[in-house]
Parts: structure tokens; sequence; C-alpha cells
């Protein structure tokens, strides 16, 4: 099973405080990095829809597409699943 980080931890979590006080679609993109996040520490790497563009950018890159035009970036070294953003499609890009 994959370790699971998260790249400036502090930073991603006030994202996702903020996420979540939001309501409506970003509370929803809160809920579903959650579940992400503990399918992802128990190994289940197929948990969400990914989105087809942009994850070019970045080796081994995984960019989710958790509803409503949110995504959350993460990069995948096999062992290690490191979380990086959250946010809206426009933040993320």
């Amino acid at each position: 099973m994959p370790l699971v980080v998260v790249h400036r931890e502090n930073k991603f979590n006030e994202v996702l405080r903020n996420m979540r006080r939001s309501g409506g679609s970003r509370a929803n993109a809160y809920r579903k990095i959650g579940e992400i996040r503990q399918s992802l520490a128990i190994g289940e790497r197929n948990v969400c829809q990914t989105t087809d563009r942009g994850e070019s950018r970045i080796k081994n890159c995984v960019k989710y597409d958790i509803g409503h035009g949110h995504r959350l970036v993460s990069v995948d070294f096999g062992e290690v699943v490191m979380l990086c953003f959250a946010g809206s499609h426009d933040e993320v890009d």
C-alpha cells in the first residue's frame, strides 16, 4: 500500500477548510478528496475519474476530476502518492 503524503500540508489543509466552509459544490469536492485519500491509502489507484488534459506538464501527475469543475492534483511515485493541490479548474491550472 502506498504512503499518501501532502505537499505543503498547512497550505493544502487551508484550501480544504475553505472548500468545506464554502458549501455547495466546493463542499462536495472536499468530501470527494477525503474519499480519494482514503482509497489511495488502502492501495486503490483507480478511485475517481481523471482528466484528459494537463497531466503531461508534471511527470507521473494524476489530476482527478472531483466534480463541478474542481480538481485534485497528485503525483504518483509508486510507493508514495503526493497530494499537491485542490481547487477549481482555474485555480489548479
